[in-house]
């Protein structure tokens, strides 16, 4: 490890005097002392050693949970490592489909000179020791520098990630230039069929690709005993007789966000018409939020958890209620995950989702899956989110296009998808 160190050194200092960060150098740099310490060989016996780069978010992960179950089916004896954020480490530690999950503080969103530090760190300290012989990558979109950095630093043989010309193909000829994403890194790019849309479906496809069949697309969300013992703590008190809501007001964005207030009128006009109570779920970010909705309600309907739950207790507290309404929200994907009805407010108007490219639409990629779902979009895109091509439809910082949506539809969705339509 310490020859791998000073080349990697090497690597750097070049990189310095050129004033350039080049991949190409890496390859030049370190491909003949991997194969001089035997990383190019396969392992004794046929064993595969696989190392799976996910650094996404908590709905991402869900999402990908098929992936991780087919890729087992697929190498039954393989030595599998997940490289996971650390919140989303807690949720994959119950994960029957790997073997170790490594919680790593790596931002790819951030320019990968930045990450160039961790990621020798965490090559050095725990990586470089597996020998490991395939890297799989299945993120689609957005920046993959430092991934596909990492997979190449590793030391794997075979190296699989979705190519940029996968997204290519899906943007409109006025979309601009791409930036290289280091694909010369990889022994494997793979192109995804322009056909498929939906985030679940792509991380499945790196497997089609290398001629493996699907056997099963559903997600999976994973919690113990002791999660459900807390999670029925923190519901004590519930009516019986009582359709449980989940009101999920958290999201990535707060552009993604449903206003608040319109979600307690939702809920108010809810109980006029049958009996209910509300579990409020969101972060840490979200509790004024879930105070506002318990000091708002009646008392005795509303269990506010926002902020006061983890994350495999919170999966939990879904198994125990009846539907999902809220935002476009990791939890929305656990709930369907759960085998939930699910109705999700998203920001995307309807006449944007009409002409929008797949990469663009959060309706296409992030639908609820395998799921008795109802989407709630507004109409019309307002303002300059009309003409502009952003990501989601909604081209503002706060809530701004998903306020359109009247508390009525929400309340008709729940009350179809109860009555199973």
């Amino acid at each position: 490890m310490s020859n791998l160190m000073e080349h990697v050194r090497r690597w750097q200092e070049k990189c310095r005097l050129a004033g350039e960060f080049l991949p190409e150098l890496l390859m030049k740099e370190m491909e003949p002392v991997f194969r001089a310490e035997g990383y190019r060989e396969k392992l004794p016996g046929g064993q595969e050693k696989i190392l799976i780069l996910n650094l996404n978010a908590i709905g991402d992960n869900i999402l990908y949970s098929a992936f991780y179950r087919e890729l087992r089916r697929a190498y039954p004896r393989a030595f599998i490592t997940l490289l996971s954020k650390p919140l989303v480490a807690q949720m994959m530690e119950l994960c029957p489909y790997v073997n170790r999950v490594l919680p790593v503080k790596i931002d790819i969103t951030a320019p990968p000179e930045r990450n160039v530090p961790l990621m020798i760190q965490l090559c050095a300290e725990a990586l470089w020791k597996e020998h490991y012989t395939m890297t799989f990558c299945t993120q689609w979109s957005d920046e993959k520098r430092s991934l596909n950095f990492l997979s190449y630093l590793s030391g794997a043989q075979e190296r699989i990630a979705i190519s940029d010309s996968s997204i290519k193909a899906c943007l409109p000829s006025s979309g601009g230039e791409l930036l290289d994403q280091w694909e010369n890194l990889l022994t494997h790019p793979v192109i995804t069929p322009p056909s498929l849309m939906h985030e679940a479906g792509r991380a499945l496809y790196p497997l089609v690709d290398l001629g493996f069949d699907i056997a099963d697309d559903r997600t999976e969300v994973w919690f113990d005993g002791r999660d459900d013992f807390l999670a029925q703590q923190l519901l004590t008190g519930v009516p019986e007789n009582a359709v449980g809501i989940a009101v999920g007001i958290g999201a990535g964005g707060a552009g993604r966000k449903y206003p608040v207030e319109k979600y307690v009128q939702a809920m108010q006009q809810l109980l006029a018409q049958g009996k209910f109570f509300f579990v409020a779920l969101g972060g840490a970010a979200e509790r004024a939020d879930g105070q506002f909705i318990e000091k708002q309600m009646p008392q005795g309907t509303v269990w506010n958890l926002v902020g006061r739950a983890e994350l495999r207790t919170t999966f939990a507290v879904l198994s125990h209620l009846q539907l999902y309404l809220g935002n476009d929200t990791g939890i929305m994907h656990a709930a369907c995950a759960l085998g939930m009805p699910v109705a999700v407010v998203y920001r995307e108007a309807v006449d944007k989702s009409k002409d929008f490219p797949g990469v663009f639409s959060e309706v296409t990629r992030f639908a609820p899956w395998r799921a008795k779902a109802i989407a709630l979009q507004p109409e019309h895109a307002l303002g300059a989110c009309r003409d502009e091509l952003a990501y989601g439809g909604c081209r503002e910082p706060k809530a701004h296009c998903i306020c359109q949506i009247p508390s009525e539809e929400l309340v008709e969705a729940v009350l179809r998808l109860l009555g199973g339509k």
